[in-house]
């Protein structure tokens, strides 16, 4: 008995291999995809959960904001020290 790759016309056998990898490789990233996006959907309902735990207070929105200003204003600062004067 002879192998069925011997019985294929040229280059069916290797449009055959080349099928398959090609399906292999969209299913391997398919499911390293989903599994990609559950972790992180874990994560995100972790840290929501221990905010939750936590409790946020009016506080920490006061800090938070005070946080951002002084960021927000170090950012305008650097603008204009590396500011280039106009040719």
């Amino acid at each position: 008995m002879t192998s069925t790759l011997l019985q294929d016309p040229v280059g069916e056998s290797d449009f055959r291999i080349h099928s398959l990898f090609r399906a292999t490789r969209f299913a391997a990233s398919y499911v390293v995809g989903a599994e990609r996006r559950r972790k992180n959907r874990e994560w995100e309902a972790a840290k929501m959960d221990l905010a939750e735990k936590a409790g946020g207070s009016e506080l920490d929105w006061q800090e938070t904001g005070a946080l951002l200003d002084e960021a927000i204003g170090g950012i305008d600062s650097f603008r204009i020290a590396t500011k280039v004067a106009p040719t």
